[in-house]
């Protein structure tokens, strides 16, 4: 398995089949430490142009991520 970096958090974030994604399904994508995912999560999150977005579904009462492109 890769290493866990921000540019392979992007690339497996861009293979996922929905544009809507939740920490946890990502996490079973990827091995490695729940902190160092934490981390390069907030970073996209951080970014100028940011490939991700956190929004809160009201319905499901959980916050998802979106990929905001592919």
């Amino acid at each position: 398995m890769p290493k866990m970096t921000k540019k392979y958090v992007k690339e497996v974030i861009s293979q996922l089949s929905r544009d809507t994604f939740l920490f946890n399904e990502l996490q079973g994508k990827l091995s490695g430490e729940y902190d160092v995912l934490k981390d390069i999560i907030f970073a996209l999150l951080d970014e100028s142009e940011p490939s991700i977005s956190q929004v809160f579904d009201q319905e499901a009462k959980l916050i998802q991520f979106v990929r905001r492109d592919k």
